[in-house]
């Protein structure tokens, strides 16, 4: 009798270990290429001499985008998975670099080190900097999710978008499978208010709340991390104000300046 339990419990244990192994999900290897201006640091890059009055400042950051990447770096730590974070400019890098290491730094940024400016020769030679970076660390790793951040302040939409068919092409060559994700922070006025600008595989966001929430659907932040960065989000908005210049700001001044029915009182109305 016991011998026959003791077979009965081994053969237990082996099914229940073959539906657990057979539930589990192979660990991912989880890439995040992120601009620095205009998408996590304030900057108006379109406006010479205000870009250049920001560019001194290493606390001028969008709020609660800090909390969004660390977020997602715990989550996916948690959930077992491999991930790393870079920062790529088109800023040159004498001219960058010590502001944008420090607002990495000084905001607890994932991988502050990682921040690759384009240099002085890049610029003259009009070199395809972000786009040659991000395709080559792609190329070296192949991880399983790429994860691109910008904005509309530049060409940051066109270059993701050649990233994203370069990538998807070589990896149908090679028969791999990588899925990639693109979002583009909303910073000024697009030129085409349907589409924002944005290819159809990009999703656009408004604020480090809007931010979350895409996270959250696509499985890089958990529930309770969307819902908090959102609460946190919201509060910010209600006590800055419409003119605040001192950093960080949800809204600076002149990001929603003449936007029209993407203003920033349309923003508010999706947190009340």
């Amino acid at each position: 009798m016991i011998k026959r339990l003791s077979i009965l419990t081994t053969i237990f244990y082996f099914l229940l270990s073959a539906v657990v192994m057979a539930n589990e999900v192979d660990p991912q290897n989880v890439r995040v290429f992120s601009d620095v201006d205009d998408t996590i640091k304030i900057s108006f890059v379109r406006d010479f001499e205000n870009s250049v009055a920001l560019s001194v400042y290493q606390d001028a950051l969008f709020y609660g985008m800090n909390t969004v990447y660390s977020g997602v770096r715990k989550n996916q730590v948690q959930q077992g998975n491999k991930i790393a974070f870079s920062y790529v400019t088109n800023g040159v890098d004498f001219t960058v670099n010590q502001t944008h290491r420090g607002l990495l730094r000084s905001f607890r940024f994932p991988n502050p080190g990682n921040h690759f400016p384009q240099s002085l020769y890049e610029k003259i030679k009009k070199k395809a900097h972000k786009f040659d970076v991000i395709t080559r660390a792609i190329k070296t790793e192949w991880p399983n999710r790429v994860v691109l951040i910008g904005d509309n302040g530049e060409r940051d939409p066109i270059i993701y978008d050649q990233i994203r068919k370069a990538i998807q092409k070589q990896a149908a060559i090679e028969g791999r499978k990588i899925e990639i994700l693109i979002y583009i922070h909303i910073v000024y006025k697009p030129s085409n208010a349907k589409t924002k600008g944005l290819r159809p595989t990009q999703q656009a966001f408004h604020n480090a709340g809007d931010l979350a929430i895409l996270m959250h659907k696509d499985g890089l932040l958990s529930l309770e991390q969307k819902d908090q960065i959102v609460t946190s989000v919201k509060r910010k908005i209600e006590k800055e104000g419409r003119n605040r210049v001192w950093t960080p700001l949800v809204y600076p001044w002149y990001k929603y300046y003449n936007m029209g029915q993407l203003g920033r009182s349309s923003c508010q109305q999706f947190y009340r």
